[in-house]
């Protein structure tokens, strides 16, 4: 008997519109290391309110976008490696509960955070 290897074709999202509508099925929003300061127009629209992930880490990023806001299900929140200077209120995010803020310009740490249910 022959066996042959079957190549399986995964579709890997390239495009950031990509990358916002696959989240929407694996629960994870990775758009990290694309140079990103802002999120474009054309993610608008796309709900991302079920997604648990949210990596934006190594970019240019001088907040955090208010669309991760919308994430209401969000769990982890990777920031590492921007250029945030402040932190926009985070307490929707009730399920929040790993934070990286490092490697960023933050000065000190808002108040509001202390609340958010946060691991060690």
């Amino acid at each position: 008997k022959q066996w042959y290897q079957r190549r399986v074709r995964v579709h890997v999202p390239t495009t950031l519109k990509q990358k916002f509508e696959s989240s929407i099925f694996t629960g994870n929003l990775e758009i990290q290391s694309m140079n990103l300061r802002m999120l474009p127009k054309e993610i608008e629209g796309v709900d991302i309110s079920d997604v648990m992930v949210v990596d934006i880490s190594k970019n240019k990023f001088n907040e955090i976008p208010e669309e991760v806001l919308q994430c209401e299900a969000v769990e982890e929140l990777n920031c590492y490696y921007n250029m945030i200077r402040s932190i926009i209120d985070l307490s929707s995010l009730k399920f929040l509960c790993k934070l990286n803020l490092s490697r960023n310009q933050l000065t000190s740490i808002p108040s509001h955070l202390c609340s958010l249910p946060l691991e060690e």
